[in-house]
């Protein structure tokens, strides 16, 4: 056995001048499966042949199809200056790595996009720049009493002052709107970021296009074997406009009705117990099919169910994952969140999520710290006036304007693996009070209706989960 160090990640002020490209890699591997030399042998062929490399992927890439091959080449990139609404965009690719500038953390200046869209068109431009800069007078105006509530309150006086003046940070920044302009880093590869700028391409938001152009310029003069197709799908565009016709034409009769629902559960798994206890003791198991385990489960009675569920949860820690079995059992639930909620659920990668466009008439909420030391008129004023401005914009302009306070319709599909994660971190009580609130509310939906599985007693956030699980134990030993 022998492990080489092929590469890693270097700044790229480092290797500003040395002649080599990530395409040496992806070519090198891609020669894996036909050539019998090894690995380090097909490496230091590529380093010093890239225009041979580069040949070689276009053929195994383009030619034969071979897309995985290009998931070797990786890049990592500092994304500056680009709105919120934007980020919402970028951050939809599952496959890729991102930290963000965070406005719980930070305290933002006045820097916001102004959309191309707008140009030629003074007085809607104008119109626009006096609301996000009124956003950010009452953002500035809300910090400094909710800092001074947050600093003062004795249940978090063991929190560093730091932290409680993050919390300040975090509901004053409800009022500040999605043209707020931010910067990640991104780590992604290259069959992932071809995907990207094809996807930025293809929405209606001039600023997507502008920086699909960047991410192009800054990464195709190092792999032009790997990324080439980046123009919009065309037939996805027209699918997607013939869709949006026919579901107007459809639904035009129900444009006036609202059903307002933070938190519905619309689906879930049946007999969720058994489909994860079947597929435990198929992998474990040997000999038997699935459809024997399953005659073995249903001839069980519940007190083996809890005995094996003690042996699952026994040892486990509020760190450790469940057993990939309870992917097998899924949750569809219909959520009504704020914008800043949705930043925190999207990066909950591992579900499907869903989202309508932001919709001003489901109303726009309002911080709990605020409720206490009283809401100001500027509070309401300032969604008032964003909602009469979100009237008068064009449609890929009106989003921007809308602030971290304005909600929108998601619909979320989600494993019990990924759930069991998602409500560690979001029921904890060191979470967000937004995110915890609508986590809650999915864990209230899903014991009104799985009460008695076994499998979900332990859905809790880190914070309570080992004396949920000796309770657990307690009843069911």
């Amino acid at each position: 056995m022998n492990v080489n160090l092929a590469g890693y990640n270097l700044d790229s002020e480092l290797i500003k001048d040395v002649d080599s490209s990530p395409e040496t890699i992806s070519a090198a591997y891609a020669r894996i499966s036909r050539d019998p030399r090894n690995v380090d042998e097909l490496r230091a062929e590529s380093i010093h042949a890239i225009d041979k490399a580069r040949k070689s992927n276009e053929s195994i890439v383009y030619n034969m199809g071979h897309s995985s091959i290009a998931e070797h080449a990786i890049f990592n990139l500092d994304i500056i200056g680009v709105s919120r609404l934007v980020v919402e965009e970028i951050e939809k690719h599952r496959l890729c790595s991102y930290t963000e500038k965070s406005q719980r953390y930070v305290l933002f200046d006045k820097d916001y996009f102004i959309p191309i869209e707008l140009n030629g068109f003074p007085i809607l431009k104008q119109n626009y720049i006096d609301l996000v800069e009124e956003q950010f007078d009452v953002y500035r105006k809300l910090y400094e009493p909710l800092r001074e509530y947050f600093v003062n309150r004795q249940d978090l006086t063991d929190m560093p002052l730091t932290a409680r003046e993050g919390l300040a940070k975090e509901d004053a920044r409800y009022v500040i709107s999605l043209a707020t302009q931010t910067q990640l880093g991104m780590t992604i590869n290259s069959r992932n970021l071809e995907y990207l700028i094809r996807k930025l391409n293809e929405t209606d938001i001039i600023e997507c296009h502008l920086l699909a152009d960047q991410l192009f310029k800054a990464v195709q003069p190092l792999v032009p074997s790997l990324i080439k197709y980046i123009e919009p799908d065309g037939s996805k565009l027209i699918m997607k406009n013939e869709l949006q016709n026919l579901i107007y034409k459809l639904s035009e009769k129900y444009q006036t009705q609202q059903e307002y629902n933070t938190c519905k559960l619309i689906e879930s798994t049946p007999d969720m117990d058994l489909v994860i206890l079947e597929s435990l003791l198929y992998s474990y198991g040997y000999k038997l099919s699935s459809e024997n385990f399953r005659d073995i489960l249903q001839n069980t009675t519940t007190e083996n169910f809890k005995e094996i569920f003690n042996i699952i949860f026994k040892n486990m820690s509020e760190h450790d994952a469940m057993p990939r079995d309870f992917e097998r059992v899924n949750f569809t639930f219909n959520l009504e969140i704020s914008a800043s909620c949705y930043a925190q659920l999207k990066r909950h990668r591992m579900c499907t999520l869903i989202p309508q466009n932001y919709d001003p008439s489901l109303g726009f909420v309002i911080p709990p710290s605020l409720h206490v030391i009283g809401v100001p008129d500027s509070y309401y004023n300032i969604m008032t006036k964003s909602r009469q401005v979100y009237e008068i914009m064009p449609p890929s302009v009106q989003n921007y304007i809308l602030t971290n306070a304005h909600m929108r319709r998601v619909q979320l599909t989600i494993n019990l693996r990924a759930l069991y994660h998602l409500f560690n971190l979001r029921l904890d009580k060191h979470a967000q009070w937004d995110i915890r609130q609508i986590a809650n509310k999915m864990l209230d939906c899903i014991r009104d209706t799985h009460r008695d599985t076994q499998s979900l007693k332990l859905l809790c956030g880190k914070d309570k989960f080992e004396k949920q699980k000796m309770n657990y134990l307690h009843e069911n030993t």
